[in-house]
């Protein structure tokens, strides 16, 4: 039995010795280095380069899915260099006393870039929006933010790579897509990327013939024969002015993203507060008692009266549209003087 110690390790061999001269061969075991590369966020860093390297000996291998790289060392080592190594990440260095420490950490930083992205429908600005960036390649990592007023979102610390980039839109509503995006993400760099919102809806054909129809109505309730018609003409240009918000909801896509309404909804509820309105409108325009005002009236000069504000409407689904009405004065072939609608010409009208 011989007994050997050396670097702090005790071997004990058994050999036989025959009389005469003769070598005797001790097996010392090589010393194991279980090196453990990570992220500076604590993560295993997998399929990194590790070269483990000492005065006299040098080992080289790949990092296990947990990071991980055992090193075989002569017995005697005393101090080794650990460089890691990976696409993602910075190189590292470190020395290590192999006699003191045989679970070196090396630790890489990984190398980054942002992306700034902004979602806009048409000339709007898209706030409250969820975007993803998706790495398309191992790690396939991810991140998430919200688009501020102003539509826009950063990315920031992101692994270089390439990225697709998705929307999800608050709205259940089918009329809303967006044009996919992908963005290559490079060490120290700040790629833009413009996320586009479509708002593909257009007016059906009842609507439109509705929209015809109602109109021919109001025109035929504002033009009375013989009767100051300067009431109806004013009442007609309102309900005028509803339809044109609803001939421009083709074109008013945000609000609906916003509130995360049907437009197709928002244009029925619309539609018929104006038929309902339309048909009460020309009710009480010719009962008897109003007939007889509006007669008498008719020797007064007459006088264009339309109504030209902007208001919200704040009644049926564009109350949670937030649609805005704005009236166009409408043109006239008629020799009556415009005026703004303050007060109509002749008194004011009742049941």
């Amino acid at each position: 039995m011989f007994k050997v110690e050396t670097h702090g390790q005790t071997i004990e061999q058994t050999e036989s010795i025959r009389n005469g001269a003769g070598t005797l061969r001790l097996q010392v075991p090589g010393k194991t280095l279980a090196v453990q590369v990570e992220s500076s966020d604590g993560s295993p860093v997998g399929n990194a380069d590790v070269v483990v390297e000492s005065s006299s000996y040098t080992d080289r291998g790949a990092t296990n899915r947990d990071g991980r790289f055992q090193a075989t060392l002569p017995a005697d080592t005393a101090s080794v260099e650990i460089t890691a190594e990976h696409d993602l990440y910075k190189a590292n260095t470190v020395s290590v006393d192999a006699s003191r420490n045989n679970e070196p950490r090396v630790v890489l930083e990984p190398r980054v870039g942002q992306l700034h992205v902004t979602a806009t429908l048409g000339r709007d600005s898209v706030a409250g929006v969820s975007v993803t960036a998706r790495r398309q390649n191992t790690p396939r990592e991810e991140e998430t933010g919200t688009t501020d007023e102003r539509g826009a979102v950063e990315f920031r610390d992101l692994l270089i790579g390439r990225y697709d980039l998705t929307v999800d839109l608050p709205t259940t509503s089918g009329a809303f897509s967006v044009t996919e995006q992908s963005a290559r993400i490079e060490e120290g760099s700040r790629d833009r990327r413009d996320v586009t919102v479509r708002f593909e809806y257009s007016l059906s054909r009842d609507h439109k013939r509705q929209i015809r129809e109602l109109r021919n109505e109001l025109d035929e309730i504002a033009q009375s024969s013989r009767r100051d018609d300067a009431i109806q003409g004013y009442y007609a240009s309102v309900l005028h002015a509803v339809l044109d918000a609803v001939e421009r909801v083709p074109r008013s896509g945000h609000p609906f993203l916003k509130y995360n309404t049907d437009p197709d909804a928002a244009v029925e509820a619309l539609l018929s507060a104006v038929e309902e309105t339309t048909a009460t409108m020309d009710t009480v325009l010719t009962s008897q008692r109003n007939v007889n005002l509006f007669s008498a009236c008719s020797d007064l000069p007459q006088a264009t009266v339309e109504w030209r504000g902007t208001s919200t409407s704040r009644t049926c689904c564009a109350k949670q549209v937030g649609m805005s009405v704005s009236s166009v004065p409408r043109s006239t072939n008629s020799s009556k003087t415009s005026t703004r609608p303050s007060a109509p010409s002749c008194g004011s009208w009742r049941r």
